[in-house]
């Protein structure tokens, strides 16, 4: 009866840590985000008759991130997007910005 007793809870406790285990290894795989990236705009345009006379050349440059992952007990998609960046205006006839 005691050598029974002794595998029953070997038994056991090999079954709660291969579970504890198995379990610690699935959560970070599950956590891993569905999408992510980062990105960046570089351009430069120019317009003619801005603001009624002016032909002005507008340099842009944009960067960011992005992440989207699944969170919370009812799984819903969630997103964040970080971005900065600047806009320039530059007068052409007297290239003063």
């Amino acid at each position: 009866m005691m050598k029974a007793m002794k595998r029953s809870c070997a038994v056991a406790l090999a079954g709660g840590l291969a579970s504890l285990v198995l379990g610690s290894t699935a959560a970070p795989a599950a956590a891993k985000p569905l999408e992510r990236g980062h990105f960046q705009e570089i351009s430069s345009e120019v317009v003619e008759n801005f603001c009624g006379d002016l032909t002005v050349r507008i340099d842009v440059d944009v960067h960011g991130s992005f992440l989207f992952n699944f969170h919370g007990p009812d799984g819903l998609g969630y997103a964040l997007e970080s971005v900065h960046g600047s806009n320039s205006y530059t007068n052409l006839a007297n290239g003063k910005p």
